[in-house]
Protein backbone atom coordinates (compact mmCIF):
# COMPACT_ATOMS: atom_id res chain seq x y z
CA UNK A 1 0.00 0.00 0.00
CA UNK A 2 0.81 2.94 -0.95
CA UNK A 3 1.72 6.14 -3.49
CA UNK A 4 3.70 5.43 -6.35
CA UNK A 5 5.87 8.16 -8.16
CA UNK A 6 7.06 8.07 -11.68
CA UNK A 7 8.97 10.15 -14.47
CA UNK A 8 6.99 10.19 -17.76
CA UNK A 9 8.36 11.20 -20.80
CA UNK A 10 6.79 14.52 -21.70
CA UNK A 11 6.37 13.23 -25.19
CA UNK A 12 5.93 9.70 -25.08
CA UNK A 13 7.78 7.30 -26.73
CA UNK A 14 7.18 3.34 -27.78
CA UNK A 15 9.48 2.94 -24.55
CA UNK A 16 10.38 3.58 -21.61
CA UNK A 17 7.88 7.04 -21.67
CA UNK A 18 7.16 5.92 -17.88
CA UNK A 19 9.74 5.11 -14.73
CA UNK A 20 8.61 4.25 -11.23
CA UNK A 21 11.07 6.70 -8.96
CA UNK A 22 9.27 6.26 -5.70
CA UNK A 23 7.26 5.22 -2.69
CA UNK A 24 5.98 6.58 -0.09
CA UNK A 25 3.26 5.78 2.62
CA UNK A 26 1.54 7.59 6.00
CA UNK A 27 4.55 6.57 8.46
CA UNK A 28 6.87 5.64 6.64
CA UNK A 29 10.17 7.31 5.39
CA UNK A 30 10.03 7.65 1.29
CA UNK A 31 11.58 4.86 -0.22
CA UNK A 32 13.19 5.56 -4.26
CA UNK A 33 13.71 3.12 -6.35
CA UNK A 34 16.88 3.89 -9.43
CA UNK A 35 16.98 2.85 -12.52
CA UNK A 36 18.93 -0.55 -11.94
CA UNK A 37 15.85 -2.97 -12.97
CA UNK A 38 12.01 -2.80 -13.57
CA UNK A 39 12.13 -1.41 -17.15
CA UNK A 40 12.01 -3.04 -20.35
CA UNK A 41 15.28 -4.75 -21.70
CA UNK A 42 16.79 -2.36 -24.52
CA UNK A 43 16.58 -3.34 -28.06
CA UNK A 44 19.17 -2.30 -30.57
CA UNK A 45 16.27 0.11 -32.21
CA UNK A 46 15.36 1.71 -29.13
CA UNK A 47 17.50 3.84 -26.80
CA UNK A 48 18.31 3.35 -23.65
CA UNK A 49 16.55 4.15 -20.91
CA UNK A 50 18.07 7.22 -18.77
CA UNK A 51 19.95 5.79 -15.72
CA UNK A 52 19.36 7.83 -12.10
CA UNK A 53 21.12 6.50 -8.73
CA UNK A 54 20.48 9.57 -6.67
CA UNK A 55 17.57 12.20 -6.10
CA UNK A 56 20.30 14.81 -7.54
CA UNK A 57 19.89 12.38 -10.64
CA UNK A 58 16.18 12.53 -10.33
CA UNK A 59 16.29 15.81 -10.64
CA UNK A 60 18.69 16.86 -13.57
CA UNK A 61 16.04 14.89 -15.78
CA UNK A 62 13.10 16.82 -14.58
CA UNK A 63 15.11 20.01 -14.95
CA UNK A 64 16.08 19.40 -18.69
CA UNK A 65 11.95 19.24 -19.21
CA UNK A 66 11.78 16.03 -21.17
CA UNK A 67 10.32 14.48 -18.40
CA UNK A 68 7.88 15.03 -15.64
CA UNK A 69 6.53 14.01 -12.43
CA UNK A 70 3.28 11.95 -12.15
CA UNK A 71 2.03 9.53 -9.16
CA UNK A 72 -0.72 6.64 -9.64
CA UNK A 73 -3.46 8.95 -7.19
CA UNK A 74 -5.79 9.84 -9.32
CA UNK A 75 -6.30 13.49 -10.18
CA UNK A 76 -9.82 15.27 -10.46
CA UNK A 77 -10.32 13.56 -13.70
CA UNK A 78 -9.86 9.99 -12.78
CA UNK A 79 -6.06 9.84 -14.22
CA UNK A 80 -3.44 9.54 -12.60
CA UNK A 81 -1.82 12.97 -11.09
CA UNK A 82 0.35 14.81 -13.29
CA UNK A 83 2.41 17.89 -12.62
CA UNK A 84 3.67 20.12 -14.80
CA UNK A 85 7.20 19.73 -16.65
CA UNK A 86 9.64 21.91 -15.65
CA UNK A 87 9.44 24.29 -12.05
CA UNK A 88 6.06 22.47 -11.37
CA UNK A 89 7.46 19.61 -11.17
CA UNK A 90 10.74 20.36 -9.40
CA UNK A 91 8.65 21.82 -6.65
CA UNK A 92 6.64 18.69 -6.22
CA UNK A 93 9.61 16.32 -6.12
CA UNK A 94 11.25 18.79 -3.66
CA UNK A 95 8.63 18.18 -1.49
CA UNK A 96 8.66 14.48 -2.28
CA UNK A 97 12.14 14.56 -1.16
CA UNK A 98 10.91 15.98 2.43
CA UNK A 99 8.21 13.38 3.02
CA UNK A 100 8.91 11.84 6.43
CA UNK A 101 6.20 9.81 6.94
CA UNK A 102 2.45 11.66 6.51
CA UNK A 103 1.06 14.77 8.60
CA UNK A 104 1.60 14.11 11.99
CA UNK A 105 5.25 13.78 11.17
CA UNK A 106 5.68 17.02 8.55
CA UNK A 107 8.33 19.51 9.86
CA UNK A 108 9.76 17.32 12.23
CA UNK A 109 13.12 16.79 11.96
CA UNK A 110 14.05 12.71 12.22
CA UNK A 111 13.60 11.43 15.83
CA UNK A 112 11.45 14.34 16.88
CA UNK A 113 7.62 12.72 15.94
CA UNK A 114 4.82 12.89 18.14
CA UNK A 115 4.74 10.26 21.06
CA UNK A 116 8.45 9.76 20.21
CA UNK A 117 7.73 7.67 17.45
CA UNK A 118 9.44 8.28 14.78
CA UNK A 119 8.67 6.47 11.39
CA UNK A 120 8.87 3.22 10.20
CA UNK A 121 12.43 2.77 7.91
CA UNK A 122 12.99 -0.13 6.04
CA UNK A 123 15.76 -2.10 6.47
CA UNK A 124 18.65 -1.57 3.93
CA UNK A 125 19.17 -4.93 2.04
CA UNK A 126 21.73 -5.82 0.01
CA UNK A 127 20.53 -3.71 -2.79
CA UNK A 128 19.59 -0.63 -1.01
CA UNK A 129 21.81 2.23 -0.74
CA UNK A 130 21.87 5.64 1.10
CA UNK A 131 22.01 8.83 -1.45
CA UNK A 132 24.84 11.90 -1.02
CA UNK A 133 21.09 13.68 -0.02
CA UNK A 134 20.64 11.37 3.06
CA UNK A 135 17.59 9.37 0.77
CA UNK A 136 17.31 6.01 0.57
CA UNK A 137 17.51 3.65 -2.23
CA UNK A 138 16.93 0.27 -3.55
CA UNK A 139 18.07 -1.61 -7.28
CA UNK A 140 15.46 -3.81 -6.71
CA UNK A 141 12.59 -3.05 -8.54
CA UNK A 142 9.00 -2.42 -6.11
CA UNK A 143 5.81 -0.99 -6.36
Amino acid sequence: MGTNFYLRRVNPRPVHDLMHIAKRSAGWVIHFQDSTEGYADPRDDMPEPPAFHSVADIRNLLKSGEWQLCSEEYAEDGGPERWEPGEESLREFDELCRWRGGPAFEANPVGEYPHGDPPYESTLGPSDYVDPEGLRFTSVYFR
